[in-house]
């Protein structure tokens, strides 16, 4: 439908009379008079200045939401969907006051799309306008016409369904059904829904698509939102008609751009006047279509947005509690980063609530206790935040709410990471993740801010591969769900760990892709940020020329502006480190953020000012003042996080150390650090080797003085393994791949590393082809080559490489079966690496002793070796290290039967496996945990273990381990409690997850059988309350998980039958039934109809008995009124 001839206008009046066209409306067909849509702006602020009329002490902060600096293409200020997502969560009838546009005031365009209606041209009308004008205007003439408007009239249509009427397909929903409208950043991000995707992928084929007042932002959320790239084969055309004046064109959008390109040569941007196409073929004119007049167009908008404003204020006196209009607030006020604001807020929704009672206050206080306890944790006021979040926590568990306590325990952890290192927050980090499979619809959002905070604090402690893998998985979740402020953040920070990576062009692109969507949202701070960090990330690729210095200077006068020392710091080091710059007047500046983040708790952010302080010292020669800022830092060198910065800020200290008499040794020790560090991290300085190695020679420990041939000739002269080690080591050279000679080996290494750096450099070289000779199954030759090795590293003096090499020989005697001198070589390795301080290899040695002990059956010994490995982890904070170590530590105390001490290690590595997500430890931990408390005859925590190693295993597809799981499960109820009741279902189970290659013991079938036979009258009634009231295991975990948190029960052991046996012994009826009671109007209370709708039917059900209890009747008297009322809330019949 293309060519060098083709007309656009032709081709739209072709398609019209050829019944081709489908016709889409966006917004802008309203926007000529009189129908003239109000202005969204002015919607956002109007709702912004109703919900603060409200509450009196909101009205000083409606200017610090409205007056907001400009951004990219002239927005200011949180977009209206941003306004609209949160005020509706708080308030759902908040679209009501929407009903003000649904005036009888059509256009011309309403006009002409009713007469193209009726004279046949037009059959199929497509739009996301709420408004219902073109219906309006349909019936004026008389034309009968369908509407679709919600997802269930969507479903009910099909192609080949009759077509009495024009059909009006409403993509956003309709004022005359104000729940099915789509106006929120959630919903507009998540795509159409299914229902309405099936549609447009039937209407699509062998049509022309002809949008008119559409700019396609839809298109931001998703690629293909209207499915119009998923039918490019069998459409006719698109042709995207965009607004322009004589003076004026609308740019099409990059997105709409993209799309039409993807449609092979069918879609094509145009400018024409749709209206006076339609006016022509029909042959009306302005007096003939009915519209009317006589209004300026000013003056109709300004009625409009008064009437709007009007119905906002109305919606909120009537809807609107103060306490509602503070937690709107304060969420508004988190977004756009005025935390100070965003507190005030809180504190005073809690002050309101003081004096007050009910579920409902109680639900308030969980979330703003929460809101709050984030906050503070985030400003550094750490006492305070840990004040909060106790008390906030009995709240969250007095109204059974998973998603308070999933941020809670999140607050919990990073408290904890602050005050005691990131390895003693593992507990309420990994509880946080395992509740948070049982967050409610609106819970998804800390559950997303969960995983994102577990993947940053990955980042900061240097684990950078799984603060990767974790922001995969996370940015998949966030774009399916509409959560675009949290993807922006895994962009962001997808961004700072490509840039770790020095992956400068992957960091830019996810940089520029987050700020996009910041933008969209109106997220001021996050915008900014992203484009100064966009701007330095051009300037370091040279995709501009320069980097203007009042860019920089705006970066950092901004800022510091904002009153927030982290954003300041973020900001003006991220301008250091991208540009590699570190100017002297910069020293100020880091001084005072030095002394922020000292006082607010910011390790990582002190260190790496502190790290460009030196530089800048070191630059002026100013010893003293270099010193002291390596010395302010030296106690964090040892971590994990900061082995970025150590090698070099250890190997400074310790030659400033030395210019000013330190003792040699002293000196040597802080070197050995230093080149510890640069071999953990593959970096070299020839410096520091040489100056060790002059100290070594100096001290009698050893040392080589002469030429790089000679030292090859001692090393390796008498051994076949000459030219196999020469060979390798000259692969680092690219200039040696047609051959190594000797001589150019030692000019190639010697100019690279250094005098001294050239031998060690060899010898590290030597022990990585030493273990790929091991791995490749040759333990023999590796072991040759490590023996050789460790024999010139002793000679050296250099006491990390015997280590290295004993560990190497020791690696090889293990494989060879030959322990005992195995042992003796780890052992070596453990002490040269401690006569050094070596904690970087020092786990590995212990770690390796630990293993050979074990295979000699010495579990004890073992057990001690672990327990220095898991000290080393500690002073390291080393989580890879630490989860390894408690795994095989469980399994020695184990052994020793120990097993307390071994529930122990267990979790401690169930909780690493909940923290990384990773199945395959979840699954291990489960089976170690079930086990454990099984001999300890904990056999109701070890089924839930069990259980969730099953539901793991099932979920993977491994149905074989899934039915182990299941039958273990079942023969601990049936044989150890005595339950047979309860192990049915998972004899069942574990029967349908068999398979014919792999049929179960024909014992099973027979206790099956049996528990079935003995069945007796009243089994669990707990149990069977619960499970029959709902069509799934999962809706079940719904109702049960919030009320066993409500009754005190530790989700860690929780499994809907162990746990509901345990509350029938602990609890009597009465308890469970006002339990019910009272989750039913929490439930209520934050409008989930469903789950207070349940909760109250099961306390009827639950008085109507057995089991017989005190009180019944009062239960099921107050059940019957609560859920009338629950009923008549919801509008439910």
């Amino acid at each position: 439908m293309s060519g060098q001839d083709w007309v656009p206008e032709d081709a739209v009046r072709r398609g019209l009379r050829c019944h081709e066209i489908v016709l889409f409306c966006g917004a802008g067909i309203s926007m000529d008079a009189p129908a003239t849509l109000p202005d969204w702006n002015s919607f956002r602020d109007e709702t912004i200045r109703a919900v603060a009329s409200v509450d009196g002490a909101l009205s000083d902060l409606v200017p610090v939401l409205i007056d907001r600096e400009p951004m990219a293409a002239g927005r200011r200020g949180l977009a209206p969907e941003v306004i609209a997502s949160q005020t509706l969560a708080v308030c759902p009838d908040y679209f009501d006051c929407l009903s003000a546009l649904d005036h009888d005031d059509w256009n011309r365009n309403h006009a002409l799309i009713a007469h193209s209606v009726k004279a046949g041209l037009v059959r199929q009308i497509i739009t996301t306008n709420f408004d219902q004008l073109i219906e309006k205007a349909l019936t004026s003439l008389g034309v009968a016409f369908h509407v679709y408007r919600t997802d269930e009239d969507f479903a009910q249509w099909t192609a080949a369904g009759p077509r009495a009427a024009v059909e009006v397909f409403k993509l956003h929903g309709c004022l005359s059904d104000p729940d099915s409208i789509v106006a929120t950043v959630e919903q507009e991000a998540v795509g159409v829904s299914p229902a309405k995707a099936g549609v447009l992928r039937q209407i699509w084929p062998g049509q022309i698509g002809l949008f008119w007042g559409y700019s396609g932002a839809d298109l931001k959320a998703a690629h293909d939102y209207l499915r119009l790239a998923e039918c490019a084969e069998h459409l006719r055309a698109v042709i995207w008609n965009l607004y322009s004046t004589p003076d004026w064109r609308e740019e099409p959008l990059p997105e709409l751009r993209q799309l039409l390109d993807s449609l092979a040569g069918k879609g094509h941007i145009v400018y024409c006047d749709i209206a006076s196409i339609l006016a022509g073929m029909l042959g009306v004119s302005g007096q003939d279509l009915g519209v009317r007049t006589g209004e300026d167009s000013a003056g109709i908008k300004a009625r409009r947005n008064a009437e709007l404003g009007a119905a906002i204020r109305a919606w909120a006196s009537a809807s609107l509690r103060p306490e509602q209009a503070l937690e709107i607030f304060g969420e508004l006020l988190e977004r756009i980063d005025e935390p100070g604001a965003a507190l005030a807020c809180y504190e005073r929704l809690g002050s309101l609530l003081v004096n007050e009672t009910g579920e409902a206050v109680r639900v308030l206080e969980a979330h703003a206790g929460t809101r709050q306890a984030l906050l503070l944790c985030a400003l550094g006021l750490t006492d305070e935040a840990e004040w909060v979040r106790a008390k906030t926590r009995e709240a969250a568990v007095a109204v059974g709410s998973v998603d308070s306590l999933i941020t809670l325990a999140m607050v919990h952890a990073r408290l904890l990471a602050e005050r005691d290192g990131f390895l003693a927050s593992l507990q309420p980090r990994a509880f946080a993740h395992r509740v948070a499979r049982w967050a409610s619809p609106a819970g998804v959002r800390a559950q997303l801010e969960l995983s994102l905070d577990t993947a940053r604090e990955f980042f900061r402690q240097g684990l950078v591969e799984e603060s990767l893998a974790a922001l995969d998985d996370l940015d998949s979740q966030a774009q399916e769900g509409g959560f675009l402020e949290i993807r922006s953040r895994v962009l962001a920070l997808r961004s700072q760990v490509h840039r770790a990576w020095n992956e400068l062009a992957e960091a830019l692109r996810c940089a520029q892709e987050a700020e996009k969507i910041t933008v969209s949202l109106g997220l001021e701070r996050d915008t900014r940020l992203l484009r100064y960090q966009r701007i330095l990330l051009e300037a370091r690729l040279e995709q501009t020329t320069s980097v203007a210095a009042e860019d920089l200077t705006d970066a950092l006068r901004w800022a510091s502006s904002g009153g927030s020392g982290r954003t300041e710091a973020e900001v003006y080091l991220d301008a250091i480190e991208i540009l590699e710059t570190r100017p002297q007047e910069t020293a100020a500046d880091l001084a005072r953020m030095a002394a922020w983040a000292l006082k607010a708790g910011e390790r990582n952010i002190y260190v790496r000012a502190m790290w460009h302080t030196a530089w800048i010292h070191q630059d002026l020669g100013d010893s003293d003042a270099e010193l002291a800022a390596i010395d302010s830092v030296l106690p964090d060198l040892h971590l994990l996080a900061f082995d970025g910065y150590a090698g070099r800020l250890v190997e400074r200290y310790a030659l400033l150390k030395q210019a000013q008499g330190a003792e040699p040794a002293a000196v040597l020790g802080y070197l050995d650090t230093a080149i510890s560090v640069r071999r953990e991290t593959r970096s070299h300085s020839p410096t520091a080797e040489d100056e060790a190695a002059r100290i070594r020679s100096l001290l009698g420990l050893g040392g080589w003085s002469g030429t790089y041939v000679e030292f090859l000739d001692d090393w390796l002269n008498g051994t076949p393994l000459r030219n196999l080690v020469i060979e390798f080591l000259g692969l680092e050279f690219e200039e040696m791949d047609s051959g190594v000679t000797v001589n150019y080996l030692a000019q190639a290494m010697e100019s690279r590393y250094g005098l001294a750096g050239s031998r060690s450099r060899s010898l590290v070289r030597s022990s990585m082809l030493a273990e790929g000779i091991r791995r490749d199954g040759d333990p023999s030759t590796s072991l040759a080559i490590a023996l050789q090795s460790l024999s010139a590293a002793i000679r050296l003096g250099d006491r990390q490489l015997a280590a290295m090499f004993h560990n190497q020989a020791g690696l090889c005697l293990f494989d060879l079966g030959r322990m005992p001198a195995a042992l003796d070589h780890f052992t070596h390795a453990v002490g040269r690496a401690e006569s050094v301080s070596d904690d970087r290899r020092l786990h590995h040695y212990f770690h390796n002793m630990a293993v050979v002990y074990r295979e000699l059956g010495r579990h004890d010994a073992a057990v001690a070796c672990l327990r220095k490995e898991l000290d080393v982890a500690r002073r390291r904070q080393n989580f890879t290290v630490y989860q390894q170590a408690c795994t095989l530590m469980g399994d020695s105390l184990k052994e020793l039967r120990r097993m307390p001490e071994a529930v122990e290690f267990f979790d401690q590595t169930q909780y690493c496996a909940w923290i990384l997500n990773d199945a395959d430890r979840m699954v291990k931990a489960a089976r170690q945990l079930g086990k454990a408390y099984h001999q300890l005859g904990e056999y109701e925590f070890s089924i839930a273990h069990r259980a969730q190693a099953a539901e793991i295993c099932e979920a993977r597809g491994d149905m074989s381990a899934a039915a182990d799981a299941l039958l273990l499960v079942a023969f601990a109820y049936d044989d150890k409690l005595g339950r047979g009741w309860d192990a049915i279902p998972y004899y069942r189970y574990a029967i349908t997850h068999t398979s014919d290659d792999d049929p179960l013991d024909p014992q099973v079938f027979g206790l099956l059988a049996q528990c079935e036979q003995d069945l007796p009258e009243v089994a669990s009634w707990l149990h069977s309350l619960i499970a029959g009231h709902v069509t799934s295991p999962q809706e079940a975990d719904g109702l049960a998980v919030p009320l066993a948190l409500h009754l005190g029960f530790n989700l860690w052991h929780y499994e809907l039958r162990s746990w509901a046996a345990w509350t029938e012994r602990h609890l009597p009826p009465v308890v469970i039934g006002h339990a019910l009671l009272t989750l039913g109007k929490t439930a209520r209370a934050r409008r989930q109809w469903q789950q207070a709708t349940d909760m109250f039917e099961l306390a009827i059900q639950l008085a109507k008995g057995p089991p017989v209890f005190e009180l019944m009747d009062q239960v099921h008297d107050e059940a019957h009124i609560e859920l009338v009322d629950t009923k008549r809330m919801s509008g439910q019949s």
